[in-house]
């Protein structure tokens, strides 16, 4: 799932409804993008996004992390619009939530 959102999101909520049920996976991982303070200078960030252009190219992405570490399944959700420093920004690739199927030999 892609999906945009002006709301605030809960990550430990998206990250627990995401792995429930899931007994076939045998990892699941995830990633938080905070929106950063800048030492002071910054007190809000503002990102844009063109609707049907942004979730194209955040889905081709995950295509290609779906192939290259064999992916069972995704949820991206990033923010846009205005979110304060320190406040939950994006859960975007890096995908925040991702199920691999099986793991590789760490030695060859």
């Amino acid at each position: 799932m892609i999906q945009l959102t002006k709301q605030p999101f809960d990550p430990g909520a998206l990250l627990s409804g995401f792995c429930r049920g899931r007994a076939e996976v045998g990892a699941v991982a995830s990633f938080t993008g905070l929106a950063r303070a800048e030492a002071g200078a910054t007190t809000l960030l503002e990102l844009e996004a063109y609707p049907g252009f942004t979730e194209a190219e955040i889905h081709k992405i995950a295509e290609q992390a779906r192939t290259r570490f064999d992916l069972a399944d995704m949820l991206i959700l990033h923010r846009v619009g205005q979110s304060r420093r320190g406040s939950r920004s994006s859960s975007s690739p890096p995908p925040p939530a991702i199920a691999a199927r099986r793991s590789k030999p760490a030695i060859s």
